[in-house]
C-alpha cells in the first residue's frame, strides 16, 4: 500500500489526537473530575474510540464503500455529543449564577431546536441525491455548533470575574498585566 504524503500527514495528525486525548481523560480520571463531566469524558471516550477505528479502517483499505456512509453517521453522533458537552460546561460554569442555569437551560433548548429545524430545511432545499442533502444537512448542523461554541466563549469571556480582576489589578499596578493564580477556576489548580 502506498500513501501519500498528505494521507500520512493526517494519519500522523489523527494520532497525535489520540493521543492527546487520552492525556486529557488520564488528567480527568487522576483528578476524580469524571463525576463532574460525565459527558465529556464519554465524548473524549467516543472520539478516541473512533478516530482509531476510522483510521484503521482507512489503512486497511477495507470497506472503503461503506467508509462514507460510516464517517458522517458517526460524525452527526459526534457533533451530537459535541452539543451536550457544550451544555455540560455551560451548566457547571454558571453555577455561581442560578438564576441564569435556568435561562441558559432554555437558550440551549431553542439553540437545539433551532439547529435541527436550519438542518432538516437545508437538506430539503438541496437539489441533489439523498447523500448531498444528508451531506448538507450533517455540515449545516455543525456549522451551527461552532457558532454556538464561539457564542459560549463570547459569554464566558463577557461573565467571567477574573476579566473585571485583570482590570481592576492593572489599574493598580500598571507593570503587572498577567492574571495571577487567584484568578483561575479552582478544579484547575488542584492536584
Amino acid at each position: 500500500m502506498q500513501f501519500s504524503s498528505s494521507e500520512w500527514l493526517a494519519l500522523a495528525l489523527s494520532a497525535i489526537g489520540v493521543v492527546a486525548q487520552i492525556a486529557i481523560l488520564s488528567v480527568l480520571r487522576n483528578r476524580k473530575l469524571k463525576s463532574n463531566f460525565p459527558v465529556f469524558f464519554a465524548y473524549l471516550v467516543f472520539s478516541s474510540v473512533l478516530m482509531i477505528v476510522g483510521d484503521g479502517i482507512y489503512l486497511a483499505r477495507a470497506f472503503q464503500a461503506k467508509y462514507f456512509y460510516l464517517y458522517w453517521a458517526f460524525n452527526f453522533m459526534q457533533m451530537l455529543l459535541q452539543f451536550a458537552v457544550m451544555y455540560e460546561v455551560f451548566v457547571n460554569a454558571l453555577k455561581p449564577y442560578s438564576a441564569l442555569i435556568d435561562l441558559g437551560k432554555m437558550l440551549f433548548r431553542w439553540a437545539a431546536l433551532f439547529l435541527v429545524m436550519a438542518a432538516i430545511f437545508t437538506a430539503s432545499g438541496a437539489a441533489d441525491t439523498r447523500i448531498a442533502r444528508c451531506v448538507a444537512a450533517a455540515e449545516h448542523f455543525e456549522r451551527g455548533i461552532l457558532l454556538v461554541q464561539c457564542g459560549l466563549l463570547f459569554l464566558f469571556f463577557l461573565l467571567t470575574p477574573s476579566w473585571a480582576f485583570m482590570a481592576e489589578s492593572q489599574r493598580e499596578h500598571r507593570h503587572w498585566p498577567w492574571r495571577t493564580v487567584d484568578s483561575y477556576p479552582e478544579f484547575l489548580l488542584s492536584p
